[in-house]
């Protein structure tokens, strides 16, 4: 306790009264150690002068120095040093004085070990240098004094990752201009291949990106696995990083191992602004993985309906399908996701053609419960309600109808004459095509002559029931029974 609180008169009495200098308590910390580690510069010269052992280390192997370098207690630390304490003896995980003083940043503490023959280099169990630890801390300072005093600047960990690397992913640029300056490779990859330009794309760390790429950064280096700087911008959403690699070259439709491009990952992600950054500079948006799902179908099946937009905008297919013969309105119909289905349908997407394994998408929507994209693909012609406006009005005959009712960038403009109250007939044929579904048909069997309802009948969604049998469906039709038959 004295040694702990630095009652050097009260650490005094005990000592010279035959009190053991080195007794450790349960964590194996002794006088000596504990007053390092306080910075009690006093109460550590007693125990020194009265046998107090310098190198006496903890449970976990940390010694006297270690402990004052890490805690950056200088005085207690050049004690500690005059009286044999050892510069290098490491801890049980391999961290020695140097690497703690590195790690915290403390200059002062570390240029004392190095001034006493501390190793710059001596790297922990996995591999961590000084210079390493300095670099993933930001230690500008600390770092400039290793590398005087010949710190590596391109030891790696054991995994391969390089201080260049670690000053990179977290984006320290002053520590990242220091190793450049001395040396360090912008391409050095770890073992899975990932480089400083690929961590900080990944990481958006636009000035360590920018600074590797004005020494000789890669930008097209791919990972192990095929993952490139603009892949991973792209699927994290680092706009400025990925503007910065594409105006350096990067090549924005090259695809991982798997064929996942740069604009598939947005699209999946749901990343607009690096979707749009993408697709403005040349990114192909119908490039499909190796299985076949191409930026539609996997923004369809996230229900990432503002990416969709745009690959819709430019030129994506909606028709085209995946590796397992699913279409896009299909799949955003299984996955429940209503806006993109509208988004699919508004565009042209044929959901009564759109089945899998003898499913259409109604059958499956009503089988899940997709209450809302039951509604979507039932719709009755038309949402933004111009022919109950026109029908109200009335006037016009059947060609100004159908001119009417043609898909938006086929429809001419017409004067629409009040006409329709003296032609029961058209008025007829008007009511009976509002109530009639644009999308689907709802008495349409599945591959086991099976309707809609029948299905959401069977797993007890009587909501969509409801809805289907107000559209027209056969109210006699029985539930499909549990092997899969109808009555």
């Amino acid at each position: 306790m004295a040694s702990y609180k630095g009652h050097t008169a009260a650490l005094q009495l005990p000592l010279e009264n035959g009190g053991d200098a080195n007794q450790a308590n349960n964590k194996g910390w002794t006088p000596v150690f504990i007053a390092s580690r306080k910075g009690h510069t006093a109460a550590l010269q007693v125990l020194l002068e009265n046998g107090g052992d310098v190198n006496k280390a903890s449970n976990k192997g940390t010694t006297p120095v270690s402990i004052a370098s890490q805690k950056g207690h200088t005085a207690a630390l050049q004690l500690l040093l005059e009286n044999g304490g050892d510069v290098n003896q490491a801890t049980n995980d391999g961290r020695t004085p140097v690497s703690m003083a590195s790690y915290k940043g403390h200059t002062a503490a570390l240029k004392l070990l190095l001034e006493n023959g501390g190793d710059a280099n001596q790297a922990d169990n996995t591999g961590h240098s000084p210079v390493f630890v300095a670099s993933q801390e930001g230690h500008t300072a600390a770092l400039k004094v290793l590398l005087e005093n010949g710190g590596d600047v391109k030891k790696a960990k054991n995994n391969g990752t390089t201080p260049v690397f670690m000053a990179s992913q977290k984006g320290h640029t002053a520590a990242l201009q220091l190793l450049l300056e001395n040396g360090g490779d912008a391409n050095q990859a770890n073992n899975k291949g990932i480089t400083p330009v690929y961590i900080a794309s990944q990481n958006g760390h636009t000035a360590a990106l920018q600074l590797l790429l004005e020494n000789g950064g890669d930008v097209n280096q791919a990972t192990n696995d095929g993952r490139t700087p603009v892949f991973m911008a792209s699927q994290n959403g680092h706009t400025a990083a990925l503007q910065l690699l594409l105006e350096n070259g990067g090549d924005v439709n090259k695809a991982n191992n798997n064929g996942t491009t740069p604009v598939f990952i947005a699209s999946m992600k749901g990343q607009t602004a690096a979707l749009k950054l993408l697709l403005e500079n040349g990114g192909d948006a119908n490039q499909a993985k190796n299985n076949g799902c191409t930026p539609v179908s996997i923004a369809s099946q996230n229900g990432r309906t503002a990416a969709l937009m745009l690959l819709l905008e430019n030129g994506a297919d909606i028709h085209k399908a995946d590796g397992q013969g699913l279409l896009p309105v299909w799949i955003a119909a299984d996955k429940g996701h209503t806006d993109a289905l509208h988004t699919l349908l508004k565009a042209g997407a044929n959901a009564r053609k759109a089945e899998w394994s003898g499913q259409p998408a109604l059958h499956m929507a009503s089988q899940k419960g997709h209450l809302a994209v039951v509604r979507v693909l039932a719709e009755i012609w038309p949402l933004d309600r111009w022919p109950w406006k026109m029908f109200l009005m009335g006037g016009g005959a059947a060609s100004e109808l159908q001119d009417y009712l043609m898909p938006p960038a086929n429809r001419t403009m017409r004067n629409f004459l009040p006409r329709l109250y003296s032609k029961p007939d058209m008025m007829k044929e008007i009511w009976k095509y509002l109530h009639k579904p644009r999308y689907v048909d709802v008495g349409q069997l599945d591959g086991h002559g099976r309707t809609a309802a029948q299905l959401a009948a069977q797993q007890g969604h009587m909501d969509i029931v409801e809805v289907l049998q107000g559209l027209g469906v056969d109210e006699g039709v029985g539930v499909a029974a549990d092997d899969g038959d109808s009555d």
